[in-house]
Formats: structure tokens, C-alpha cells, sequence
């Protein structure tokens, strides 16, 4: 039964869970993954009950548990994609959109690229190594048939959504406080000179300042959610 908490958190573990990895290498990797953690686990691990419905419960909260933890990391990365639409919007390519291989959708140009940057950053730190402790920490917390309370979820997640956001706007305030102030001089110099196309002639130089920016505040900005991802991961472990 270890199996359904260890491939519902795999198919949320980010670069592994995207749609362009195939269905059938994201469940290889479960396997091989619940393999090598089976002897770990061995303690925690025992028979299931002779009622159906036991057994249907501990599938069923198996899959609550890993899909929780699996969330939390999702929630995580989200941060990125959330950043990246700010400093889209903020350095004026808020039409600028390609398809995201992270997503199998059309994202803003931006998004893409902090969140392909900070996803090769998690397997470059060895933040990913970290998984097989959440997965063997996990039973501590949750053993088989611990069902872990529907408010307490409810307001896990609220936090975790909430957290994400803040964690966002804080990596892309650079760029909100620097579109703010770009577009009230924009609109003093309308009022001064009001027959001069001045939001037409000033977008080139908000996009050139734009990368400006974000070429000196892209470190700063994947440190941040470098240290919010492991901070996520650490919330698991005691």
C-alpha cells in the first residue's frame, strides 16, 4: 500500500509530474522508488485488515497523504510561475506567451524561464534528495490508517496557497514598485506633454530597463525560492 503515498507525491514532484514525461516513466520511477524505500519503511508496514472496507480507507488515505505532501510542492513551485506572470506584467510582455513545457499550455515568456531556472536549480542543489526523507519522515507523521483531519487539510492548504503568493510577490516586487514608478512618470509627462504618444514611445525602454532589472535581481530571486523550497521540504521533517 506504500506505493499509492509514494507515486501520488511522485506525480506531483516537480520536473518528474510534467506532462511531457510520459505517464509510463513517471510510474516506472514510482516502482523503483517505493522499491527502494520498502525496507525503510518495512516497520510501518503491515498486512492490511480482512474488511473491504479497511482496505478501501487505507487506500483512500494513502492517497490524501501523499496527494497533501505532493500539493505542498506544487504549491511550492507555483510561486515561480506567479513571480514570473508579476515580472511579465511588470516589464511590459504581458502578450509576449510560448508554450510552456513545464505546463503543456501557453505561458507568459517570463514564467517559463524563472520556472525552468528554478527547477534545474532544485536537482543542482540536491533539494530532490530530500524527497526520500519526506517520504520516510511521512510515516511518523502519518501512519497507515491515520486519516489526518478534513479541517486541518482544509487550512493546510489555505496556508500553503496563501504562503505561495506571498512568496511570489515578494520575488517580483522589484519589478511591481518599478512599474509603478515607471508608469506615474509616464503619466506626469502626459499631462506636460499631452500631443506626444508618450506610453507608445516609452514601452521599448520599459522592456530594455525590464531585463536590466531582472538581470540583476535573478539571483536574488531564485535564492529566495530556493530557501522557501527547502523550507517546505523541512516543514515534513522533524
Amino acid at each position: 500500500m506504500c506505493f499509492v503515498r509514494i507515486g501520488t507525491m511522485i506525480m506531483l514532484f516537480p520536473n518528474i509530474s510534467q506532462t511531457w514525461v510520459s505517464p509510463r516513466i513517471r510510474l516506472v520511477f514510482a516502482l523503483m522508488v517505493t522499491a527502494l524505500m520498502y525496507r525503510l519503511l518495512g516497520p510501518y508496514l503491515f498486512p492490511a485488515r480482512g474488511s473491504l472496507d479497511e482496505v478501501f480507507l487505507l487506500i483512500l488515505s494513502e492517497f490524501v497523504i501523499g496527494l497533501l505532501i505532493g500539493t505542498s510542492f506544487r504549491f511550492a513551485l507555483g510561486a515561480l510561475t506567479y513571480a514570473g506572470a508579476m515580472i511579465a506584467y511588470g516589464i511590459g510582455l504581458s502578450n509576449a506567451q510560448l508554450l510552456n513545457p513545464l505546463q503543456n499550455a501557453q505561458s507568459l515568456l517570463p514564467s517559463i524561464f524563472i520556472t525552468l531556472v528554478g527547477t534545474t536549480l532544485i536537482f543542482a542543489t540536491n533539494l530532490h534528495h530530500f524527497l526520500f526523507l519526506v517520504i520516510r519522515h511521512s510515516y511518523d507523521a502519518f501512519p497507515p490508517y491515520a486519516f489526518p483531519p478534513p479541517g486541518d487539510m482544509a487550512n493546510f492548504i489555505a496556508r500553503a496557497a496563501s504562503k505561495s503568493f506571498e512568496i511570489g510577490l515578494q520575488m517580483s516586487a522589484p519589478f511591481v514598485i518599478g512599474s509603478i514608478a515607471f508608469y506615474w512618470i509616464l503619466g506626469v509627462m502626459a499631462k506636460i506633454a499631452p500631443q506626444v504618444q508618450v506610453f507608445f514611445v516609452a514601452l521599448p525602454l520599459q522592456v530594455i530597463l525590464g531585463f536590466y532589472l531582472l538581470i540583476a535581481t535573478l539571483s536574488i530571486i531564485l535564492s529566495v525560492f530556493l530557501g522557501y523550497y527547502d523550507e517546505v521540504i523541512h516543514y515534513f521533517l522533524p
